[in-house]
């Protein structure tokens, strides 16, 4: 194993004379494998000739044996006042270390980072320095680029930042174009230098600063580059890059990333993979090259991590979710499970192999289905997690009447109308999942229509962001409403009541909309109002909201079916950022007692209004005792900490389910144990919780002397039979009818039942028996610890099942090959979204012979990239048109036509690829029984 001090140790310092003493800015050029040193004269000329003067350039190089190098960075030296060269006489040929090595030598308040073949515009620093004042947290600015390389000259990319983008691995940020504040760097973690992430370390750098800091997007060019792969090594990266990544990302390391502390940092470790071939195959594509490109002998020591359980959480569109319901207790658990991250469109065979449990979030499409399929015939369980009632989404569309249609249908309401392909979609994953995990009652009410293996979670959050005081404000009082434009509706009614706020109170109130802006907000004349844009950066933004201080936090919700879905994540967020919660008087919110730990109101004009006016005028101990109650139950029932138990069981719970397949747990109480029925009781109940089918066998005990266990047990759906048994005999027909009549594959007693065993050794199933000795009361923690047990019985009754690749794979390996040499970077960026979708719906067309005519419905990028993998994968198919209602005239070299133009273009088929009007489409389709193809979600 080596270390990073090993390629830090032997180096010297060149600084130019009478050096720049306090330089704003840090500039930091690594040069890896210089070979043309024309373009690097121009690279560093055009970053000496800022504009923008006052900054330091530290140039750090890689031991590269060429004694030229060393001899054209002296020349600059001697030339300008502003450089430190860092210069190393030995190689690690990895640009994440050698940055980090640059770091320790930084002394501006701010840090740019610049390679070989880019060149900076003029106006670099000056445009970014001008964005970043302008914010006073810390925080990350970017800009755009321009590639220049004659192939794909005048493609400027950049954009708005998304978190969601960005975890993607979509957004266009040019790692040669951000600035950030330089105290980041010792308060977070570092570069990961890691051999694994060589190709994608920056990637990995700026999600960990996205979750962290806020990042802001200026949308100039301010540097052109020969290669966009250097600049955006999280676009361009293979099959292989991309699965490293992937099985690292939630991998802990912020300890040995720090920058006092990163010398120990080994860079060639795999102990931290899961599975031996899959370590091998690092080993031999990624680490071993290593080792011979920078002339070491393999050092075969490796480290020995503790063993995970590896979680595949699958998710289509990224958002906060998944950090609230899952990443929250990885990252307090990170010593026993490792979260690998996938978008559903970019799963692959290859990503399922050394899984312990898939859990599909919020997901609904073709491509998912297959997937699921394929774990659950490699006995791998999977689990639908759901936080919305998804299923009843559609009831809310009137909401949105006001808006275009595009707008309408990126809320997915019309296009999860029951009959529609996302729907069946839906369908299908609850349906087939071995268990669903739900967030609220009303969640699992409808759910269960499709599956009754419904386990309950809470929504929580970290303990460290509600470490909190109540918000204490002089001289004005803070209002404010957090959340997304779902509840555009409630704020629109209650639109008046803000007004009339603000005209009663005027500068003593001020209004703090997050996420969601009103489109009514310039309404407010006589109170100052400030926005915050949505974010689906969690964790950045949960750090900006604990460092607020709101007064009050508004939570207007409409007493309407798929809204009484939701969870108490506004009453969590007052406590956050030091606020009392106001809250409409619905079913979501029955646990906050008015006036108690919150405030509730009627949905009534003007009742927000009167609750809002009578906590401005309490006295700050009156508001304290409400704050302080509402953060201690937030404390004892949402706080991640004190759920641990409970998603432990989950996890352990879901491998149960899927070993029973919808069968029953047989719960056995004997007249020895009789003294112990309250807990088998308990226990039964417990496993009932987590969505169980359960039947419980007394034995040789009558009905009277058992008539609690009974009444309780019907209460709660569980089937009891009374058996006559003598206590030593080995046959009982009665029993073996019954249990076989229950469809019984797991067997549970307190000490081993002669009866009992033989029972389970004909039936070739687990027998768990055993006596429960706890010490808690926390039923959680005892349920973890009997499905750790049930786990370790069925463990033998598993048969594992490896990982192969999917029949077509060399196939359709050969079709994106062919693919991305034909098209530019949007398209690619586009093309890599869909793809894996796209393959998986017209497999079901590949063993067609037929010649076919067909058209695209949608005549956008989507539209385009769906003739290109048509065409290559279906050669017989013959594109006719493209069907577009907004569009008219020609599209890629083909005509336009409507919908109505479909019954004389003798079409066979329709590929339907587009989001935007997906529900209109569908329902012309079906209608005019014309066999179509949605391919993408």
């Amino acid at each position: 194993m080596i270390k990073v001090k090993d390629f830090v140790s032997d180096f010297s310092i060149e600084r130019s004379r009478n050096l720049i003493e306090s330089p704003n800015v840090s500039i930091i050029l690594c040069l890896i494998n210089i070979k043309d040193y024309n373009k690097l004269d121009k690279s560093i000329s055009l970053i000496l000739n800022q504009e923008y003067r006052n900054f330091e350039l530290i140039v750090v190089d890689d031991g590269q044996d060429d004694e030229l190098l060393y001899t054209k960075i002296k020349d600059y030296i001697n030339k300008d006042n502003r450089i430190v060269y860092v210069h190393n006489n030995n190689r690690s040929g990895l640009a994440a270390l050698r940055i980090n090595q640059a770091l320790n030598y930084v002394r501006g308040e701010y840090i740019t980072y610049q390679f070989n073949e880019s060149y900076v515009d003029s106006s670099y620093l000056k445009e970014l320095i001008k964005e970043i004042e302008k914010y006073h947290g810390e925080c990350l600015v970017y800009g755009k680029s321009e590639l220049q390389n004659g192939k794909d000259s005048n493609y400027v990319m950049g954009n708005s930042f998304k978190y969601s983008d960005l975890i993607y691995g979509d957004n266009i940020i040019p790692n040669n174009a951000i600035l950030h504040n330089a105290s980041i760097i010792k308060k977070y973690e570092i570069m990961d230098c890691s051999v694994m992430l060589k190709q994608t370390f920056f990637w990995d750098f700026l999600l960990r600063l996205a979750s962290k800091i806020k990042f802001i997007y200026v949308d100039k060019v301010v540097v052109t580059n020969e290669s966009f792969s250097k600049v955006y090594n999280n676009i361009y990266i293979d099959n292989f890059n991309l699965r490293v990544f992937r099985n690292v990302q939630y991998v802990n390391k912020s300890d040995c990333l720090k920058l006092d502390k990163v010398n120990d940092y080994i860079v060639d470790d795999i102990g931290i993979i899961n599975g031996e071939n899959f370590r091998q195959e690092i080993l031999t594509k990624c680490i071993l090259p290593w080792y011979k490109n920078i002339k070491r002998d393999y050092d075969k020591e490796t480290s020995v991590s503790k063993l995970k359980k590896n979680l595949l959480v699958v998710k289509g569109e990224f958002d906060t979710s998944l950090d609230i319901m899952i990443t929250n207790f990885i990252k307090i658990l990170n010593d026993e499970y490792n979260m690998i991250y996938i978008p559903s469109s970019q799963l692959k065979e290859e990503f399922l192999e050394n899984i312990d449990a898939a859990i599909f979030h919020r997901t609904y499409d073709f491509a998912t289905n297959h997937f699921l399929v394929k774990l659950k015939k490699m006995n791998i369980p999977v689990s639908y997690w759901i936080d919305d009632d998804l299923l009843n989404f559609y009831k809310l569309k009137d909401e949105y009447k006001d808006l275009s249609s595009a707008e309408a249908s990126n809320k997915k309401f019309e296009l999860s109308v029951p009959g529609t392909s996302i729907y069946k979609e839906l369908e299908y994953q609850l349906k087939n999942a071995d268990a669903v995990v739900s967030y609220s009652p009303q969640i699992s009410d409808s759910v269960r229509l499709y599956n009754d293996r419904i386990m309950e979670l809470k929504l929580t959050v970290m303990t460290r962001y509600i470490k909190r005081y109540i918000s204490k404000n002089d001289s004005v009082f803070k209002i404010a409403f957090i959340g997304t434009d779902s509840r555009r509706a409630e704020i629109k009614f209650f639109w008046e009541d803000f007004l009339e706020i603000s005209n009663e109170f005027r500068e003593k109130v001020e209004f703090y909309f997050w996420g969601y802006i009103p489109e009514e907000i310039s309404g407010i004349k006589h109170s100052k109002v400030y926005t915050e844009g949505f974010t689906t950066s969690y964790y950045e933004y949960m750090n900006r909201l604990s460092e607020e201080n709101f007064d009050i936090v508004v939570s207007p919700l409409f007493n309407v079916g798929p809204k009484l879905a939701k969870g108490l994540t506004k009453y969590i967020e007052a406590a956050v950022c030091g606020a009392i919660g106001v809250y409409s008087n619905v079913k979501p919110y029955e646990t906050i007692e008015d006036g108690v730990n919150g405030f509730k109101f009627k949905n009534e004009k003007g009742e927000l209004a009167k609750k809002i006016r009578k906590i401005i005028g309490m006295n700050i101990n009156e508001r304290e005792l409400i704050f302080n109650n509402a953060k201690e139950q937030i404390m004892k029932k949402h706080s991640t900490e004190s759920q641990i138990y409970k998603f432990k069981s989950v996890i352990e719970a879901l491998r149960i389910h899927a070993f029973l397949q919808k069968e029953t747990i047989g719960f056995i109480l004997s007249r020895d144990f009789r003294y112990r029925k309250s807990d088998i009781l308990r226990y039964a109940l417990l496993m009932k919780n987590y969505g169980f089918k359960l039947n419980v066998y007394i034995l040789g005990l009558n009905r009277d002397e058992f008539k609690d266990v009974y009444e309780i047990c019907s209460q709660n759906d569980i089937n009891v039979d009374f058996i006559k048994y003598d206590g030593v005999s080995n046959k009982n027909e009665e029993f073996n009818n019954t249990v076989m009549k229950s469809n019984v594959r797991i067997f549970h007693s307190e000490s081993k039942i002669p009866l009992v065993d033989d029972t389970a050794l004909s039936l070739k199933i687990p027998y768990l028996y055993s006596t429960l000795k706890d010490d808690t009361s926390n039923g959680e923690k005892i349920a973890c610890m009997i499905f750790e047990r049930y786990n370790k019985s069925i463990n033998e009754f598993m048969v594992e099942k490896t990982y192969s690749l999917d029949s077509n794979s060399e196939f359709w390996d050969k079709v994106h090959e062919n693919i991305v040499k034909k098209i530019n970077i949007y398209d690619y960026i586009v093309f890599e979204k869909f793809f894996v979708g796209v393959k998986e719906q017209i497999n079901t067309l590949l063993n067609n012979e037929n010649s076919m005519n067909y058209a695209i419905w949608g005549a956008s990028n989507a539209g385009k990239i769906a003739k290109l993998i048509i065409d290559e994968a279906l050669p017989k198919f013959n594109l006719v048109a493209f069907i577009d209602k907004y569009k008219k005239g020609k599209f890629d070299g083909y005509d336009i036509h409507t919908s109505e133009d479909l019954k004389e273009l003798n079409v066979d088929y329709v590929f339907v690829a587009t989001s935007p009007g997906r529900y209109e489409a569908e329902q012309f389709l079906s209608k005019n029984h014309l066999s179509y193809l949605v391919l993408f979600p």
